[in-house]
């Protein structure tokens, strides 16, 4: 899983994974996945979202996600019931 993908460190050099993790109201992890380090932001946020999906029953949700997470496809995807 490790590869060589986007280094917010500017370290092209090591291999990373993507981790990615959804908290609840107070801060607990509730489902996590890990990724191979070349995934995107927004690929690896629609692969958590499907896989909460398939295991909660979603209601309102609140996300905090930085600009590179945030594109039609995501909004459209948070917006589908």
């Amino acid at each position: 899983m490790r590869r060589r993908g986007y280094s917010r460190d500017r370290r092209p050099d090591v291999l990373q994974v993507v981790l990615c993790v959804a908290v609840d109201r107070h801060g607990w992890s509730v489902a996590w996945d890990v990724l191979p380090g070349s995934t995107g932001d927004i690929p690896a946020f629609v692969a958590l979202l499907a896989r909460l999906r398939a295991r909660f029953r979603l209601g309102r949700v609140i996300v905090v996600a930085d600009r590179g997470m945030v594109s039609a496809q995501t909004l459209a995807l948070l917006c589908r019931r």
